[in-house]
This record gives C-alpha cells, structure tokens and sequence, in this order.
C-alpha cells in the first residue's frame, strides 16, 4: 500500500516544476537518512533510510518544519532532524555539510 501511494504521489508531482525536488542527507546513529524536499501545498517530502522509504505531508509546528504521514514523522529544526517511525523507535539526526 505505502509503495503505491508513493508512486501515485510521484506521478502526481511529475507535472509540477518542484518534481526534483532539494535533497539533503542527515547522519543517524548507524546509518544516514535522504529527506527530499518538494514545494508543494501543503509541503511534503520523503524519507529514505536503508530499504524503507515514507511520503510525508507538512504539518503545522511551533517551530522548524514537521512532517507526518503513516505513522512516521521528521521533525527539522536548525540543521537537526527528530526522525520517528512507524513502529515507535525515534533517533535524532544531523545534517551532513
């Protein structure tokens, strides 16, 4: 069901001029995490980490930028990530220069 999703949202995306949307690597604790980043209303991006990967939607936050969808979320302020998946486990990640 996820990968369909996707896939019906990057067809969708396609047509838009954001479709390549701006990728940015975080570094987890073991691994790194691609979050790209597309501008559309509301925002979205998706999150690639080993063999998973999640389209999430802009959600309204306080402050940096909140992204939910699935049950995972990533929540980035300042060059830091909070990065929770579906089944509970949150890391914090920071973005790689």
């Amino acid at each position: 069901m996820r990968i369909r999703s996707f896939l019906l949202i990057a067809a969708l995306l396609g047509g838009c001029a954001s479709s390549q949307g701006t990728a940015v690597i975080f570094q987890c604790p073991g691994d790194e995490l691609k979050a790209t980043f597309y501008a559309t209303e509301p925002g979205t991006v998706t999150v690639e980490r080993g063999n998973r990967m999640a389209f999430l939607t802009q959600q309204p936050a306080a402050s940096g930028t909140r992204y939910e969808g699935g049950g995972d979320s990533f929540w980035e302020h300042q060059g830091e990530a909070r990065v929770r998946s579906n089944y509970g486990a949150e890391q914090t990640c920071r973005k790689k220069e």
